[in-house]
């Protein structure tokens, strides 16, 4: 599972999901319990037929508010491409 932090690595995969017919993607956030919670981690995975975890990529945003403006602006309101988010609740 590749793990990216840098925002030329992001930008790049971004460019590429631009293609993507679905997407399947997860979200971290960091100091949820704040008045400030900030995006950290996004996994995406455009294949789910990988089982080997190569094509789930994780993607650190955390200090890249520019690199999370440009994913919504070119995939998540993109509505050529189907997202699919997954949820997990832990109590």
């Amino acid at each position: 599972m590749p793990y990216l932090t840098s925002a030329s690595e992001i930008r790049s995969l971004i460019a590429e999901y631009t293609q993507a017919r679905i997407l399947w993607i997860d979200t971290e956030i960091a100091e949820y319990k704040s008045r400030n919670p900030r995006l950290s981690l996004i996994q995406v995975l455009d294949e789910p037929t990988d089982l080997s975890g190569d094509r789930t990529y994780v993607l650190d945003v955390l200090n890249h508010p520019d690199v999370v403006a440009e994913l919504i602006d070119k995939i998540m309101v993109n509505s050529h491409i189907e997202k699919v988010f997954i949820m997990l609740v832990l109590m």
